[in-house]
Order: structure tokens, then C-alpha cells, then sequence
């Protein structure tokens, strides 16, 4: 049975400070594509089903939510799910496309986009969830990234932990690489800084990824500047507005010290190389 979600839904991934909003926001200017704010719950849904090596690994009582709920089914002989030849991959795909339908109801039939950052951890699952769903990756050196995180200001740990900011860019960008790689069907990959410095370039591509074709509005948004709410903010609602794309210091990790050099090359120099980003710290 296909329990296919209509429209398309799509996910703009990538680790916090990378630009996913403001890309959610630019393809909405699409006429057939919607947005709104981070909606989270596809994640927290996702995260309830465990990785696909996992099952076999541990025991059902080990697991959470809805893998558990799956894996007690499958292995009751007489069950419903084993009855009907229900496979996992179609039970996934039916818990997303109540979620795609939830989408849809509140996005009048359009597209939806959803940028929780979060979800670059959990692709492998929504991709199952959402068997017709495309995926962005969206890609920021790791130097600015985690230099915007420290520098935000905001009461999270990103902000206030240095070591903690480069494993969850580290981490982020090499689930959602490792996905885009296996899975160039479903995935593609945009790099940040293209994307300030050339929208129409680097958007062309991911335009005509996601079968949108070309868009002048959506190439015209981004133009206008960028969202940043780690410099250049007077006042609170400054984090929210677009500023111009000179705004971000060029190479706001000079400044830190040698302890925290030192933490970034360990912890991110291998998948710096992996995406394609040099590792000097200045």
C-alpha cells in the first residue's frame, strides 16, 4: 500500500546558525510552497523510532515509543501487523502521512517546508516517514557556525558551551552529509556562503532539485540580505529582520583563544575536510 503525503513535503536541514530558516522563508516566496515557524514535532517523532540496525540489537522494553510499539507487534505471531503483512517501512510511512496531512490542512494544500535543524540527525527516519519528502541540506563552515551560536546570546547550551557547539555542528552536518551522500535522490546539499554571495547560482540548482523550477522572488528574498541574530541586533526584534550579508564579521573565529582552537580542530577538522572547508583558525 502507498501511503503517499501529498504535496511533497520539504525538509531544510543542517546544523543551528546555518542559515535554515532563512532558506524555509526565501522558497516560500514560491507560490506553491509554504512555511512557517520550526515545527519540531517531525522530529520528536522521528526520534521515537530507532535506527534501522538497532531492532535486531535490542529488546523491545529497551526501545522507545513507536519502535516499541512496532517491535512488540512484529513479534506476536498472531498479531494484526504480521496478519496483514504490515512492514515497518509501511507503518513509518502511515505515522508521516497523518503528520504530512497535518501539514497540509494548515498550509491550504501548498508545499510545506519545515527547518528544524534538529531533523540532520534524525533523515534516515523521516525519509521512511515521509517516503515522498525532499531533503536540503544546507551547509555553513563550522567556524562561523559555531562563532554565531557562542555569539547569540540566547539561553541554550549552543551558546554557553563552547566544546558542546562544535560537536553539535560536527555532529549535525556529518548525519546529514552521510544521508545526502546514500541518498542523492532524496537529498541535495547547498553551501551557505554561495548562497549569500550568489543566490541565483546557488539556488538554480536546488530549485530545480525540488521540481519548482526557477523563481525570481525566491532569489530576490535572499538579496535583500540575511537573518542573523548573532551581530548587528540593537533591539529584540532585530534577531528577526534581514540585514545585509557584510554584516558577520569575515573570520570571526581570529579571535578565539588557544583552548578553544584547539577543541574546534579536534573535534570538527575530519568532517571539515569531509564538506569541503579548510580547518585554519587563524
Amino acid at each position: 500500500m502507498n501511503h503517499r503525503s501529498e504535496p511533497k513535503g520539504i525538509f531544510v536541514v543542517g546544523s543551528p546558525r546555518s542559515g535554515t530558516s532563512v532558506l524555509s522563508w526565501a522558497l516560500a516566496q514560491h507560490p506553491d510552497v509554504c512555511t512557517g515557524p520550526e515545527a519540531d514535532f517531525p522530529f520528536w517523532v522521528a526520534k521515537l523510532f530507532a535506527s534501522e540496525e538497532a531492532p535486531e540489537k535490542v529488546k523491545p522494553k529497551q526501545l522507545a515509543g513507536l519502535e516499541q510499539a512496532w517491535q512488540v507487534c512484529r513479534q506476536r505471531g498472531d498479531g494484526w501487523t504480521n496478519k496483514n503483512g504490515v512492514s515497518r517501512e509501511e507503518f513509518m510511512a502511515a505515522i508521516g502521512a497523518g503528520l504530512g496531512a497535518l501539514f497540509s490542512r494548515h498550509y491550504e494544500g501548498k508545499r510545506w517546508v519545515d527547518s528544524t535543524p534538529a531533523s540532520a540527525i534524525v533523515m534516515p527516519q523521516l525519509a521512511a516517514m515521509f517516503p515522498e519528502a525532499q531533503f536540503v541540506h544546507i551547509v555553513r563552515d563550522g567556524r562561523a557556525a559555531v562563532s554565531s551560536m557562542n555569539s547569540s546570546g540566547f539561553d541554550v547550551r549552543i551558546a554557553k558551551d563552547f566544546k558542546f557547539a562544535c560537536e553539535t555542528w560536527e555532529h549535525f552536518v556529518r548525519a546529514a552529509h552521510d544521508f545526502s551522500g546514500a541518498n542523492p535522490e532524496r537529498c541535495i546539499e547547498l553551501r551557505q556562503e554561495e548562497m549569500s554571495r550568489d543566490p541565483e547560482a546557488a539556488l538554480a540548482p536546488v530549485l530545480e532539485f525540488l521540481g519548482l523550477g526557477e523563481c525570481s522572488p525566491v532569489v530576490d528574498f535572499l538579496r535583500k540580505g540575511r537573518i542573523n541574530s548573532s551581530w548587528g541586533n540593537e533591539k529584540p526584534g532585530d534577531v528577526k529582520t534581514l540585514k545585509s550579508h557584510d554584516i558577520v564579521p569575515a573570520a570571526p573565529w581570529t579571535g578565539w583563544n588557544f583552548r578553544q582552537k584547539r577543541t574546534f580542530k579536534s573535534v570538527a577538522s575530519k568532517t571539515m575536510e569531509l564538506v569541503g572547508y579548510e580547518c585554519t583558525l587563524g
